[in-house]
């Protein structure tokens, strides 16, 4: 269900509408120096419909009633409702969006009190791990309650190397889990224009 959610969303429209930012099914943003990003699940809705019908939904009506939160933002909003209407026409499923002030979406996630959240994070420094050891099992940012051994170990292993191939391709291998687990739907990435003289 969740590989069909992300198969049905066009980043590319989402971008277009909201006239910025760079559609992006990776997780880890392109251009950190010397990493290569995974590759994500791309907009494709027949293979959406076709993942929903295996996973017992060929009648999306069947779907248990989904709601999608989001913190305060005209912006977000306008992302929200998008996918909403995204997975309505490529899904057939109909999706409740709510509006929630920052400290109530917080208690929420806490409480693991929703179906699907947005969220969104930047890093705190320049390499891979400040995105991907946010979903290590028991991370207190990690809030949609999915783990994965195999993904916890290359979390591990990356940490006790300096060898810098060997990171990024345990890093790699990591975010390939993840993007196929899709417990996350990455959408897009910010860009901050610059001049420089």
């Amino acid at each position: 269900v969740r590989q069909a959610l992300v198969h049905a969303i066009d980043r590319k429209q989402i971008t277009k509408v909201l006239n910025k930012g760079v559609a992006y099914e990776g997780f880890v943003p392109k251009g950190m120096p010397g990493y290569k990003p995974a590759k994500g699940l791309e907009f494709n809705p027949a293979k959406a419909k076709q993942l929903l019908a295996q996973a017992g939904f060929a009648d999306p009506q069947q779907l248990p009633k989904i709601t999608l939160v989001y913190n305060t933002s005209e912006n977000h909003k306008l992302v929200m409702q998008l996918v909403q209407n995204m997975w309505k026409q490529h899904l057939g499923i109909e999706v409740a969006i709510q509006n929630m002030e920052w400290k109530v979406l917080l208690k929420t996630w806490q409480a693991r009190d929703y179906d699907i959240s947005r969220n969104g994070w930047f890093g705190d420094y320049m390499d891979p791990n400040t995105f991907l050891d946010f979903y290590v099992t028991g991370n207190g940012n990690n809030h949609t309650a999915w783990g994965d051994k195999r993904y916890d170990q290359l979390i591990s292993l990356a940490a006790q190397t300096t060898d810098q191939a060997k990171r990024f391709a345990y890093f790699q291998e990591a975010e390939a889990i993840l993007l196929e687990a899709a417990p996350v739907i990455p959408l897009y990435t910010y860009t901050q224009p610059m001049m420089i003289s």
